[in-house]
């Protein structure tokens, strides 16, 4: 991979979920996804967790 394949923090916007959480889809492909995550004080983490893949087993 070469540095022209990186994306970069900054060049992202937040994803704003509601008022305590907000995210940023860093990567993405078949195989992996890589989320950032800001929750603000009070903020829950609900399991929402939805496969992508339909393979997947928990």
């Amino acid at each position: 991979m070469s540095k022209t394949d990186w994306i970069a923090d900054a060049d992202l916007e937040w994803e704003i979920l509601d008022d305590y959480c907000q995210r940023k889809i860093m990567a993405y492909t078949e195989d992996l996804m890589i989320v950032k995550v800001h929750f603000k004080k009070e903020g829950i983490l609900v399991d929402s967790f939805t496969p992508m893949r339909a393979d997947f087993i928990p």
